[in-house]
């Protein structure tokens, strides 16, 4: 769960993909939109782009624990928006502006040292170089408010900085090179809380006619295209953020040292899927498996619970035109 590779770690999700084309709609559709990335040849260097996404899903109860001690069953709901436009400014370069917001509820637990809600509520701002044939470059900032939202402070204003590269081997093997910068909150995983920035690689081979992997992190998949609009996948899930507590946080539990404190999530789901091509633009994907851990870490407070394995499922609807 510690290296180089952990693109995961970059708490607003930042992803590296490439939309290529691979021989049909749902295996075009199918790579992770972090940081889609379209070739020069797929859009007209006039048209304005948008991308819609929405995902829902519920995890199971099970036991959270402090080392021996128990402090009750851990359920979830998680909850994604996101809305992007991305406008041609010139030839090679178009800006991209958009809002994503995402949520935890987690429901109360004994001893009050955890908050029932996590959530981040950001713009998106960036833009996309086509620097050559092969080589697509993005910046982004997300400024925003990432915590429990109980008492929002402007401790709890965050602007992680994402780079992400793309080079474009051919329509069946892209190579994919990013970094997060958070100077604020870290990027890091536990007692990696301070490290400010936190590089990724990963590979997508499509090495069969209906066969692709995607080896990259937060989302790896095994991906067969069973019919020109299904698609179906075996992957893991590596999910969730840097938050900030509120300044009252901790305090009736006696722990102030938990209130406007660092506060990392971390989760790791492994489990089955599959997307379907409604019409061009537009798929359907649900997927379950299991939550394999769930863990919470206070950095200030050297502070940290973790969860037992948990039933998942998930669905979600994607759109770009």
């Amino acid at each position: 769960m510690r290296g180089l590779l952990i693109l995961w770690c970059l708490g607003l999700g930042a992803r590296l993909a490439v939309a290529a084309d691979s021989g049909g709609q749902a295996a075009d559709l199918a790579q992770p939109d972090w940081l889609r990335l379209d070739t020069p040849q797929q859009r007209p260097a006039a048209a304005v782009s948008h991308e819609f996404n929405f995902s829902e899903s519920y995890v199971g109860g099970s036991d959270i624990h402090r080392g021996p001690t128990s402090y009750g069953r851990l359920r979830e709901n998680r909850l994604d928006l996101s809305y992007i436009v991305s406008v041609p400014l010139a030839a090679n370069w178009q800006l991209r502006a958009g809002l994503d917001y995402q949520r935890y509820d987690f429901g109360s637990l004994r001893g009050d040292l955890l908050p029932d809600t996590l959530s981040g509520a950001a713009l998106v701002l960036g833009a996309d170089f086509n620097l050559a044939a092969q080589w697509i470059l993005r910046l982004e900032a997300r400024p925003g408010v990432y915590g429990d939202f109980k008492s929002v402070t402007t401790d709890q204003v965050n602007v992680p900085l994402i780079i992400g590269a793309t080079y474009l081997v051919n329509a069946d093997l892209q190579w994919f090179f990013g970094a997060q910068l958070d100077p604020r909150f870290g990027t890091g995983l536990y007692h990696w809380d301070d490290c400010p920035v936190l590089p990724g690689v990963g590979v997508r081979w499509r090495f069969a006619d209906q066969w692709t992997l995607l080896a990259m992190l937060p989302d790896p998949e095994l991906q067969y295209d069973a019919l020109d609009d299904l698609q179906v996948y075996v992957g893991a899930r590596l999910r969730g953020g840097n938050y900030r507590t509120g300044k009252n946080f901790g305090h009736a539990a006696g722990r102030g040292n938990l209130a406007n404190a660092n506060l990392a999530y971390r989760e790791i789901r492994v489990g089955l899927g599959a997307r379907y091509t409604l019409w061009p633009g537009v798929t359907l994907e649900a997927e379950g498996g299991s939550a394999v851990t769930r863990q919470f870490y206070y950095s200030g407070a050297d502070l940290q619970f973790h969860s037992d394995p948990a039933a998942y499922a998930q669905i979600q609807c994607k759109a770009q035109f």
